[in-house]
């Protein structure tokens, strides 16, 4: 079992319960508009001017929230400004749906699927760094199964390099038996640790493109059939049977070509459905 299906209602109390906690906590909201700006910037790239603009009527509209409605002119502008770049940014997403949300009115859909479009272009930050909450709700339930053959497989990794030891260094935690073993073993770990990252990235990116699609159906996907979900990817290798159901094991070997269709310009190029 991979948890219930989502539904057009959950996507959007699970991804308007994370944003307006960044809405009435400026320094959360600082902090994770710093890490994402960073993330953009990591290679020395100079952000757009649209992006800084966006950024500082963004920000300004939000800081004065506590005593007054955010200003609805500051964030019409911010919004044009960010659909007018040529391709998003995890920063760019980030204060898309910060300025949708901070909307009174109609603006949750619209922010839902920004924070889903975040998911999609930088799935290990958003998890690891920006939205881990909305992370855990929308998205562990259904990779559960993929979390659990590596846990397995870690579990395995680490007792073969616990083989021949005592019962005393056995028992020692994960961190001091990965220090204890081979140069082979821990590179294999490390190794291990680096699939991982990237089964979970490729599956991060084809729910959330499957979330949005749900949230695009609006609430007549309550009325009809769901689409079906997205096969699970447990591996990466070429060589590697990477597809699976729900199992905790991959059962069979499939193309991952339809991750390829995904453009980063996806947050700012689809037109808003509010």
């Amino acid at each position: 079992m991979a948890g219930p299906a989502p539904t057009y209602s959950a996507i959007i109390a699970h991804t308007a319960a994370f944003l307006a906690e960044l809405v009435a906590d400026p320094l959360l909201r600082r902090h994770l508009l710093s890490a994402a700006a960073a993330s953009d910037g990591g290679a020395g790239q100079q952000h757009p001017a649209a992006t800084l603009q966006a950024l500082s009527l963004v920000s300004d509209a939000l800081d004065t929230a506590a005593s007054a409605s955010p200003s609805p002119s500051s964030l019409r502008a911010a919004e044009r400004l960010l659909q007018s770049l040529p391709a998003a940014t995890p920063l760019s997403c980030l204060l898309l749906a910060l300025a949708r949300a901070a909307r009174r009115r109609g603006g949750a859909p619209a922010a839902a699927a920004a924070v889903l479009d975040l998911f999609a272009l930088d799935p290990a930050l958003a998890r690891h760094e920006l939205a881990p909450a909305a992370f855990e709700a929308l998205f562990a339930p259904r990779l559960l199964p993929v979390m659990r053959h590596f846990a397995a497989r870690r579990a395995s990794a680490a007792a073969a390099a616990a083989a021949g030891r005592s019962d005393e260094d056995t028992a020692l935690p994960a961190m001091r038996v990965l220090s204890m073993m081979s140069g082979a073993q821990a590179q294999e770990m490390r190794v291990l640790e680096r699939e991982y990252e990237m089964v979970l990235d490729a599956n991060c990116r084809a729910y959330a493109l499957y979330l949005r699609r749900i949230l695009e159906a609006g609430e007549a996907s309550t009325l009809s059939s769901p689409p079906h979900p997205p096969e699970l990817v447990f591996g990466v290798g070429a060589d590697e049977d990477d597809r699976g159901g729900d199992e905790d094991a991959p059962d069979k070997d499939e193309s991952a070509s339809s991750q390829n269709s995904f453009r980063y310009n996806v947050c700012i190029r689809r037109a808003p459905f509010f």
